[in-house]
């Protein structure tokens, strides 16, 4: 006669769901460690008395459109790099901004120059690339390698 043991149900399912929150465990300080990089990262640039552009990247197919905002950055001290699939931004902030806009903020009193490395999908074709300056605004068409 075989035995019925009531409580083996019960067991694989306690097994289950400990095996199951010992995965999202590993999952969310997985998680935990990146934020946890890149804010030190965050702060090594603060240190250096920069801070990140806001970049918007759009796929349209055959190019890359690329959204750069830098405000109070001096026009002239924009530069904007690429390198296979690599794009550089760098500027200076203008001196009268940063301190009008910025020095108010703790965290970004010594800020005085954007700068932000980003890696595109594909490579694009750096020479057929296109920039125009609206503003604070940069946009460029990066036409991808083909």
């Amino acid at each position: 006669m075989a035995y019925y043991d009531p409580f083996a149900v019960f067991d694989e399912t306690l097994k289950r769901i400990l095996r199951r929150m010992e995965e999202l465990r590993a999952q969310m300080l997985a998680e935990y460690e990146e934020m946890e990089r890149m804010f030190e990262d965050r702060i090594r640039q603060l240190e250096r008395g920069e801070t990140e552009p806001l970049v918007s990247i759009y796929d349209e197919g055959d190019k890359y459109i690329i959204v750069v905002d830098v405000p109070g950055a001096r026009g002239s001290t924009v530069e904007v790099k690429f390198s296979g699939n690599k794009m550089l931004v760098e500027a200076v902030i203008d001196e009268k901004f940063a301190e009008e806009a910025l020095s108010d903020t703790l965290w970004a009193g010594s800020v005085r120059r954007f700068r932000g490395e980003y890696v595109l999908p594909e490579p694009v074709d750096v020479q057929k690339i296109r920039l125009r300056r609206f503003g604070s605004r940069v946009l460029i068409e990066a036409p991808k390698l083909r």
